[in-house]
């Protein structure tokens, strides 16, 4: 008699079908270089969900991670933080900050000054006049800056670009702006 040897992925498919409960005791523990967790979260992002990089970044959570059993994985292997699941399995591929929901505790405002930086230069490569023109709280918002701006700068986009960029531009030079007295 030969005994067939069962993946991680079909254990996985049989617990999201109600076939098991759970993974089998010490799984995470035995899981070296987490190949077996990047295999199983590899398999819902790809095969369960069928998800591109822009459909992970505004649904890739806790409660999404729990939904499809995989809170274990989580708590063992990545310390209860979906941003390191996911970076484990793509390495680099995404910045913290452009997850719907950063890491608890993630802005400092350093990072919020990096992450301003990479997105104007290295996302958009904004010229200064797209700057000028595009630069609002609006688009602090939909690059998912508007919590940093908010507790480090007052909610002022112009108090923010200064920090990056200090006395490099005139706050009334910003389209987004409306010249006050």
């Amino acid at each position: 008699m030969q005994i067939k040897a069962i993946t991680i992925e079909e254990i996985y498919q049989e617990i999201l079908d109600g076939i098991r409960n759970r993974f089998p005791p010490n799984t995470w523990k035995l899981d070296e270089n987490n190949e077996m967790a990047k295999r199983v979260t590899r398999y819902l992002v790809t095969n369960i969900l069928n998800w591109n990089e822009e459909e992970i970044k505004q649904n890739w959570n806790n409660a999404l991670i729990a939904k499809y059993r995989l809170r274990g994985v989580l708590k063992h292997k990545y310390e209860n933080s979906p941003y390191a699941m996911i970076n484990d399995l793509y390495p680099n591929r995404f910045k913290e900050w452009e997850f719907t929901k950063a890491p608890n505790k993630f802005w400092t405002k350093e990072k919020a000054l990096q992450a301003l930086k990479w997105t104007i230069e290295e996302k958009e490569k904004l010229t200064d006049n797209q700057l000028l023109q595009q630069y609002t709280m609006k688009w602090l918002k939909r690059h998912r800056l508007w919590t940093p701006v908010v507790r480090y700068w007052n909610g002022s986009p112009y108090a923010m670009i200064n920090d990056l960029y200090p006395n490099r531009y005139v706050k009334h030079s910003f389209g987004g702006y409306i010249n006050k007295p």
